[in-house]
């Protein structure tokens, strides 16, 4: 999908990309039964309905992204699956001291099981802890712990990294994101981006040279 398509998507059709967990309170319950029925063409003009609807309630309906210059759109444009895939490895990256310390044989299998073997061996890489040495905190937290952590943490980064962005972006790009992430912050929302966009350089440097480049 092309860039233009992805920004048309994130400023007029948020129904879209609306993140499961935010259905019930972004979904007028008459407008359920409507999409359940719909055939594709009529689904279609339901989820235009749905969008502006949503827009209206969050006061963006005349607030569009207007412009590619700002550096959190590289975060907030993502696909629904490129979001899925760097929220896990930022979590991972995050989870890594106690990740280091797995090295039984079972505890290995149980995090491959959870998390992902790629991501697993992404977070213990030198090239990700150049990026970021991880919360030390994980390094005593039980395995069952830091899989949950690491779930959460990822996605909290993500939201971190949009918070600087003018609400245009940053209302928009939470819908994206799941409801019930813990408010405090785990970076602060420059070294969030900062992160995310190195991570990206790694995972998805293609989609960065998407963007214009920066005067």
């Amino acid at each position: 999908m092309l860039l233009s398509e992805r920004l048309m998507i994130f400023n007029l059709l948020p129904s879209l990309t609306l993140h499961a967990s935010r259905h019930d309170e972004m979904f007028p319950a008459d407008w359920v039964r409507a999409l359940c029925n719909a055939d594709a063409a009529l689904a279609n003009a339901w989820h235009r309905h749905w969008s502006r609807w949503i827009l209206c309630e969050l006061g963006l309906l005349n607030q569009p992204v207007l412009s590619l210059d700002p550096p959190q759109l590289k975060v907030a444009l993502l696909s629904t699956d490129a979001l899925r895939t760097c929220a896990a490895h930022a979590g991972a990256l995050l989870c890594a001291p106690r990740l280091r310390r797995a090295i039984d044989g079972a505890e290995v299998r149980t995090l491959h099981a959870a998390l992902g073997r790629d991501v697993m061996n992404f977070a213990v890489s030198s090239a990700a802890r150049a990026l970021h040495d991880g919360l030390a905190a994980s390094s005593d937290w039980t395995l069952a712990a830091t899989v949950q952590a690491a779930q959460k943490l990822g996605w909290a980064l993500l939201r971190d990294a949009v918070q600087g962005a003018a609400d245009e972006i940053a209302l928009r790009c939470a819908l994206k994101l799941p409801r019930d992430l813990d408010p405090a912050p785990v970076l602060p929302p420059e070294a969030a981006l900062a992160l995310v966009l190195s991570m990206l350089e790694i995972l998805d440097a293609e989609w960065l040279s998407s963007f214009p480049a920066q005067a």
